[in-house]
């Protein structure tokens, strides 16, 4: 991710949405409360705060993704980096039937190439999922949506536990999303902002790779995309 490895490891496959009403009180195995589709593009406004890292501990990150569920893709465009030393202009190209990722400088103009090794990440609300406030209301008057903020845990690479809360609509558009996680004996929680988002066909030039791709280079970068919005 933009300031650290975390890459978190989605429910495997793609499941079929169905409603909250529908799912709740469900086994853990059994249909979601809700998933996004298969295709959108969203704006995400992620606020980091490490309780361990020096000089590190607030931090905001800009970026932009496309998500396609259809070909199993997704890119990553970083905006804006404050707080975390140099703005780093990377693009991520993560391409899962492939098993490739691709990380492009902006302003270098130079790409590497690294092996993804995980499964595409299928963006779900579990079905194990808490409900805490089964109806929440967002605008004025008749210019509203309703939402709903559910509770739950993922499993990381490493064995631990992600902890997520999550705010949504009725519709599974995601507005707010806070995970938290105990790293080295301090807390690190991670706070996104869904904004912009249009859910339909992906246009393929968002997953056309710059020239310099073509002939990138291994490369194990220090920082890679926040895999948020796994849940």
């Amino acid at each position: 991710m933009v300031r650290g490895v975390l890459l978190v490891v989605g429910l495997l496959g793609v499941m079929t949405a169905t409603t909250r009403t529908q799912a709740q009180g469900a086994s853990a195995d059994a249909q979601p409360i809700c998933c996004v589709a298969d295709q959108w593009s969203v704006r995400q406004v992620h606020t980091y705060v490490n309780s361990l890292v020096t000089g590190y501990q607030v931090g905001e990150v800009v970026s932009e993704m496309a998500y396609d569920a259809v070909n199993q893709r997704e890119v990553y465009d970083t905006l804006r980096s404050d707080n975390f030393g140099p703005v780093r202009q990377l693009v991520y190209y993560l391409f899962y039937q492939d098993n490739m990722m691709y990380v492009y400088n902006k302003k270098t103009r130079t790409c590497v190439w690294q092996t993804l090794n995980k499964p595409f990440p299928v963006r779900c609300v579990p079905a194990s999922a808490q409900i805490l406030d089964p109806k929440l209301t967002y605008g004025v008057g008749e210019e509203n949506v309703t939402a709903f903020r559910a509770a739950f845990s993922s499993p990381r690479r490493d064995g631990s536990a992600l902890h997520s809360t999550i705010t949504i609509t009725d519709d599974c558009i995601p507005l707010v999303e806070k995970f938290t996680h105990f790293v080295h004996g301090g807390i690190e929680t991670e706070t996104v902002e869904f904004t912009d988002m249009k859910v339909g066909s992906v246009p393929d030039t968002l997953f056309d790779l710059p020239a310099s791709c073509a002939v990138a280079i291994y490369g194990s970068p220090r920082h890679y995309p926040s895999l948020s919005f796994d849940f």
